[in-house]
């Protein structure tokens, strides 16, 4: 199952979803990994985001709800790590973090979950999924933070940033 949804995710219709709503997903992805949104207990690189803060993100944005439970969240954070070998029950683990390209590949698992409706392509599903249901409810912890040319991310003018040396920065897609 693996190879068939990569396959369908590396479609060239996908990378257009993608590329509409960058500098969004961007501004999600540092809130939660290394802005205001993020975990204090969370120990990890910076530039990475722990199955805590991908929990809070889904929280937030009240996608948890009916059949799609954490118990979801931790598979799918599970599923999307490029490293070979990461199980389910290592998630938990401090060592445990998902990159950018990871966590757009996280977001069109959610997509499926949300939009379960077979006959709709999954650029379809994913493009209903980011306008109505993810970023609506980020926009009040993401209008403050802007994207720069080199997509480091600013708040306001305190000049606190992404790290241009961020891992997953320049990739947008495993």
């Amino acid at each position: 199952m693996h190879m068939k949804w990569r396959r369908d995710f590396a479609r060239p219709e996908i990378d257009s979803v993608f590329k509409e709503y960058y500098d969004d997903l961007w501004k999600v992805f540092y809130c939660y990994s290394d802005g205001p949104c993020r975990s204090k207990s969370a120990k990890r690189h910076t530039g990475t985001m722990v199955v805590e803060e991908f929990m809070n993100l889904c929280k937030d944005a009240k996608l948890l709800e009916g059949s799609f439970s954490s118990v979801k969240i931790y598979s799918i954070f599970a599923n999307v790590q490029q490293d070979e070998g990461v199980s389910e029950a290592e998630i938990g683990a401090a060592d445990s973090e998902m990159i950018f390209p990871e966590f757009l590949e996280g977001l069109a698992v959610v997509a499926v979950f949300k939009i379960p409706d077979p006959y709709l392509p999954l650029e379809q599903r994913l493009t209903t999924f980011l306008k109505t249901m993810l970023l609506p409810p980020m926009e009040p912890r993401i209008s403050h933070l802007r994207v720069t040319r080199d997509y480091q991310v600013t708040q306001n003018s305190s000049g606190k940033g992404f790290p241009s040396s961020a891992k997953g920065k320049k990739s947008m897609r495993p």
